[in-house]
Formats: C-alpha cells, sequence, structure tokens
C-alpha cells in the first residue's frame, strides 16, 4: 500500500469523528485507534473469506429460547438456513437470527442477552469449501 494513499486517509479522518478505521485490499492493509479504543488491532480482522451474520433487528440478543442450551459455539459446522438465535425486539417478540449458507463458526462476537443492533455482526463463519 501506498503511504501517499495512508496519509491522504488520515488527513481525511482528522476532519471526522471516527474513532478507528482499518482497511485491508488482499494480504496488506492498515488499521489504527484514537488512545480509547487502541486495544482493537488489524490482526483482528477477520479473513476477507467470512462471512458476517448480522443482526436482522435492533433487540436483545439471546443464543437460545428461555429454557434450551445454547447450541452455537466456536468450531462447529452449521447447514445454510440454521437459526443460531433470535433477537427479541418487544416484549414476547422476536426475530430469528439465521446463517444464509453452510459452514463453520470461526468466531463469536456477542454475548447471551447483549443489545444489538441492526445489521451488526453477531457471528463470522468461514463458509464451507473455503
Amino acid at each position: 500500500m501506498n503511504t501517499e494513499k495512508i496519509k491522504e486517509i488520515l488527513a481525511w479522518v482528522k476532519t471526522t469523528d471516527l474513532t478507528s478505521v482499518a482497511l485491508k485490499e488482499k494480504d496488506s492493509g492498515f488499521s489504527f485507534a484514537t488512545s480509547e479504543h487502541a486495544d482493537q488491532s488489524f490482526a483482528d480482522m477477520p479473513p476477507a473469506h467470512y462471512q458476517a451474520v448480522s443482526a436482522p433487528a435492533i433487540g436483545t440478543f439471546h443464543w437460545s429460547r428461555p429454557g434450551h442450551p445454547q447450541k452455537v459455539e466456536e468450531g462447529i459446522s452449521l447447514p445454510a438456513e440454521e437459526t443460531v438465535g433470535y433477537i427479541e425486539t418487544l416484549p414476547g417478540k422476536t426475530v430469528p437470527v439465521k446463517v444464509s449458507s453452510s459452514g463453520k463458526v470461526a468466531r463469536i462476537l456477542v454475548e447471551d442477552s447483549s443489545p444489538v443492533a441492526y445489521g451488526q455482526a453477531l457471528i463470522f463463519i468461514e463458509p464451507d469449501g473455503k
């Protein structure tokens, strides 16, 4: 990656309220953060072929229905369209969270009963065949 391009990005970031930026192109990239976010690193970014399973709604995320054990763990394989959790949007109303393609759970990003935003990544799946 060319240093002039990085300098341009840094200059632009100074004009925003962003607290961290990461850019990855093929096998190279960079990341930086303000001191309050310095514990995040480029090494924590998932490989490009991982697929995020994102929250389809705003609410409280649950790995399972009340009284049922969590069935999603890192390293397990999931079939396409498998329900991996639920988002409680209102008391008594839930939205299922499903994986779009089959693969192995590579990384879990949220804990049970966590508040989640629409589009927030919940887990990363390494698709079959990668």
